[in-house]
């Protein structure tokens, strides 16, 4: 989701769930042929001129298209109007998830230095994403009608860089004044983490030589939350070309927006 803490890769699944589960709302569905849409949200001809004109900071985004179709499912009917009078108004979708073992998607991790680029490209696609439901459509107060949650979890999100600093205050300053209860806290997230670092080595054994990576993994939002605030209009793929070469008599750009 996207909130305060961040979630590790194993639970992230039953944070999810439980988030949709409160307001139906969620941060991001899976795109492309994995994403099941109504015909009439993907016939819409609003739908397809916002989709096909996706800018940022006069940029066309050639990246977040799950972002975009969560946004667009959830929201559109808060949007600025885009019809022609005469014509019905927009109705509120719902967006429905499947988090079973069956309905599992994986994704291609770059087994070399080129995951770093990858990393990068995906927090700052979030980044935007949590930037464009907030303060341009549908904004703060039409989000928070429709998916209350979703929307304090966004905006924890998007404090994180400063609640980092805020919680290790507060750490600091109970173990001053109460240190067993200080001790105690610690000690339970620990226990927590450890117990979430086995349920992953046991279901990804091959994995268990480089837990340390996973570890790792985890931490690396505290450089790339700045980074990715500063480097916020940067559109770079880095990795796609190399995984997804473009077919013949079509630009790289053509064959990333039909993914």
């Amino acid at each position: 989701m996207g909130g305060g803490s961040h979630s590790s890769s194993w639970e992230a699944p039953r944070s999810m769930k439980s988030a949709y589960a409160v307001d139906g709302g969620i941060n991001f569905c899976v795109s492309g042929v994995t994403a099941l849409l109504r015909s009439e949200i993907a016939h819409d001809p609003a739908f397809l001129s916002a989709f096909a004109n996706d800018m940022w900071m006069g940029q066309r985004q050639n990246s977040g298209d799950d972002s975009f179709i969560t946004r667009w499912v959830l929201f559109q009917h808060l949007f600025k109007p885009q019809r022609r009078d005469g014509e019905e108004e927009p109705v509120q979708w719902k967006l429905g998830m499947q988090l079973t073992e069956g309905a599992e998607v994986g994704t291609s991790i770059m087994p070399d230095s080129r995951f770093a680029g990858q990393m990068k490209r995906w927090y700052r696609s979030g980044l935007r994403h949590r930037l464009m439901c907030l303060v341009y459509e549908p904004c703060f107060w039409g989000m928070y009608k429709t998916c209350p949650h979703m929307t304090r979890k966004m905006v924890e999100g998007m404090l994180n860089p400063v609640l980092l600093w805020v919680r290790l205050y507060c750490f600091w300053r109970t173990f001053h004044v109460c240190p067993w209860f200080g001790c105690f806290v610690l000690s339970m997230k620990t226990y927590n983490y450890l117990d979430g670092l086995l349920q992953f080595a046991t279901e990804y054994p091959f994995a268990r030589r480089h837990l340390w990576a996973a570890v790792l993994v985890d931490r690396l939002y505290l450089v790339s939350d700045w980074y990715c605030w500063v480097t916020l209009g940067t559109e770079a793929w880095i990795t796609r070309q190399a995984v997804d070469p473009p077919a013949a008599g079509r630009s790289h750009r053509d064959c990333v927006k039909g993914e």
